[in-house]
């Protein structure tokens, strides 16, 4: 545990970091700032973890809900420690997760729409970013780990030792997303008419004229 000092400064953030696995799907928060030697710490503050639905999903669609009770929870703590919007960062490791929160919510099947329109209202879209490895906490829930092995892991309690710079991040791959996205985008009918027999179409209508004409 880190003692940090003075909470409601804008040193302070929350990092939030989700993830999911066919099993489960967790997020977990830490509170990121100065210690009284003024060296930055993270101290781990609350965790939301679910097991996935009987109904078989896609994992594209589990780190979504990954990402949703991330930002639930994300957001109440916002609230808890009276922190600006954008005192809070969300991590996850699914590029496509980043794809959908990153674009227009009206573009997916209501699944997705439904919840990347509330993840979207609920934090910042801009401050989510992409964390790949056995360095993200959120992981750890997801493999069904043992209590003990929570209770006794360092990572779990504060969090990764470092974070990449804000110009540092990886940038969503539009080349490996594309394929694994084109499933939830939203189906748009489009409806054609294809006259056949034209002049036999005017002829009709020049008589219905012509009838019309007949009976003022």
């Amino acid at each position: 545990w880190h003692h940090i000092e003075h909470p409601d400064s804008q040193n302070v953030s929350l990092q939030v970091y989700c993830d999911a696995s066919e099993k489960a799907y967790s997020a977990v928060a830490y509170l990121k700032g100065k210690n009284r030697e003024g060296e930055t710490v993270t101290s781990f503050v609350a965790s939301k973890s679910r097991v996935a639905p009987l109904k078989k999903m896609t994992l594209p669609r589990l780190e979504l809900m990954g990402a949703l009770i991330g930002a639930r929870l994300g957001h109440s703590l916002l609230k808890a420690f009276d922190l600006e919007r954008n005192q809070l960062h969300m991590w996850t490791d699914s590029m496509i997760t980043l794809h959908w929160i990153h674009s227009s919510a009206q573009r997916w099947k209501p699944f997705v729409a439904n919840r990347v329109t509330e993840i979207q209202e609920l934090t910042n879209p801009e401050l989510w970013s992409h964390y790949m490895g056995k360095t993200n906490p959120a992981d750890l829930p997801t493999r069904g780990q043992h209590v003990q092995s929570l209770i006794d892991s360092q990572l779990w309690w504060s969090g990764p030792k470092s974070l990449p710079a804000a110009d540092e991040r990886e940038q969503v791959d539009e080349s490996y997303v594309s394929s694994e996205v084109n499933c939830e985008l939203k189906t748009k009918h489009q409806v054609v008419v294809q006259l056949t027999h034209l002049s036999r179409l005017n002829h009709c209508l020049t008589l219905k004229n012509t009838v019309d004409l007949g009976q003022c």
